[in-house]
C-alpha cells in the first residue's frame, strides 16, 4: 500500500543518494577546514587541496607540497571560501545535480562530477598559466550539472534530442544565452555578484557548463531521440 501511495504522491524530496554523498563530503571538507584545522595552518590546507595554476609552470618550484599537483585539479572542488560560497554551490548542486543523478545513475554522475572538475580547472589554467591565486569551489562541476540538466528539458526518463535539435528550441537557447551573459558579467564585474572585489573563476564555469552540455551523450545511458 505504501508503494502505491508513493507512486501516486511521490516524495517531495527525491534526492539520489550519490548526490547526497557528494554534497555531504563537500560540507565535511568545509567543516574540517573551518572548525578542525587551526587558523595558522589554513594556508597549508589551501596549498594542499586548492588548484594553483603556477604549479604547472616553471614557477611551480616556488610552491611547497609539489605532490599536490597530482590531485588538486580535482580536490579544489571540495574547498570553499566561506559558508556563503559553500551554500550557494550546494543549493545549485541540489537543484541541477539531482535530476542529472536520477538520469545517469551513481557511477556516471560521479564520473561527470570528477571529469567536469578537471575540465573546469583546465579552462582556468589556460588563462592563468602562472597565477598563484588558488582556485577553489565546486562551481565548475555545478555548471556541468546545469549544462546536462538543460539537455533533459525537465524529463529524466525520455531520450534527449540531439544537440542540433535542442538549439532550435527557444527556451533552450534562452537558458544558454542568459547563462553565458551572467558569466560574462561575473568575469567583467565580479562585484556585481559578490558585492566585493572577489575574483571568480568564470572560465571554470564555462569549462564545466560546456562539458555537461556538449558531452552529455558520453555520460547518458539512453540513446538520443532521432539518433543517427
Amino acid at each position: 500500500m505504501q508503494k502505491e501511495n508513493d507512486a501516486v504522491n511521490p516524495p517531495i524530496f527525491n534526492i539520489p543518494r550519490v548526490a547526497v554523498i557528494i554534497m555531504f563530503l563537500i560540507a565535511v571538507f568545509h567543516v574540517i577546514r573551518v572548525w578542525i584545522v587551526p587558523d595558522q595552518y589554513d594556508q597549508d590546507f589551501i596549498l594542499l587541496f586548492a588548484a594553483i595554476p603556477a604549479r604547472y609552470s616553471d614557477l611551480g618550484g616556488l610552491l611547497p607540497y609539489p605532490f599536490a599537483a597530482w590531485y588538486t585539479p580535482l580536490t579544489h572542488a571540495f574547498v570553499h571560501a566561506d559558508l556563503g560560497h559553500l551554500l550557494i554551490n550546494l543549493a545549485w548542486m541540489l537543484a541541477f545535480g539531482s535530476p542529472v543523478a536520477l538520469r545517469f545513475g551513481p557511477a556516471r554522475y560521479l564520473a561527470l562530477f570528477c571529469f567536469s572538475a578537471l575540465v573546469a580547472f583546465a579552462f582556468h589554467l589556460i588563462t592563468h598559466q602562472k597565477g598563484f591565486g588558488p582556485m577553489i569551489g565546486a562551481s565548475g562541476a555545478v555548471s556541468a550539472f546545469m549544462g546536462a540538466a538543460i539537455r533533459l528539458q525537465r524529463d529524466v526518463k525520455k531520450p534527449v534530442l540531439p544537440l542540433t535539435e535542442s538549439f532550435k528550441n527557444r527556451g533552450f537557447l534562452a537558458f544558454v544565452g542568459v547563462w553565458f551573459a551572467i558569466n560574462y558579467l561575473i568575469g567583467m564585474e565580479p562585484g556585481l555578484v559578490t558585492g566585493e572585489d572577489t575574483q571568480i573563476a568564470w572560465e571554470a564555469h564555462i569549462g564545466g557548463f560546456l562539458t555537461g552540455l556538449l558531452l552529455f551523450k558520453f555520460f547518458d545511458p539512453m540513446v538520443p531521440e532521432n539518433s543517427n
